[in-house]
């Protein structure tokens, strides 16, 4: 496989992972989530996270500091997966 065709078959993959996604976009007070964005949410305590992934509705966030999140659920762990419906602000807003 030459350089053209291993580019072509990795926009084809990447045209085929958009269609599949298309309509399962996860919302928050009715704003996309893009991977970057933070978002506010509360297990044990209010606290934030950076989207690294998302999924239809769900989204897989890392903590913004070394020791990871807070609480006695999630206390310490480096990234989890919450629901975009269960978040309550985006990027600070």
């Amino acid at each position: 496989m030459n350089s053209s065709d291993f580019r072509n078959a990795l926009l084809g993959h990447a045209v085929r992972m958009n269609q599949h996604n298309e309509g399962r976009i996860a919302t928050i007070n009715g704003t996309k989530v893009k991977v970057g964005d933070t978002v506010d949410f509360k297990s044990d305590t209010e606290q934030f996270g950076i989207v690294i992934k998302i999924d239809g509705n769900r989204l897989t966030l890392e903590s913004p500091y070394d020791s990871g999140f807070l609480g006695d659920y999630i206390g310490g762990r480096e990234t989890t997966v919450v629901n975009a419906d269960d978040c309550h602000g985006l990027n600070g807003e």
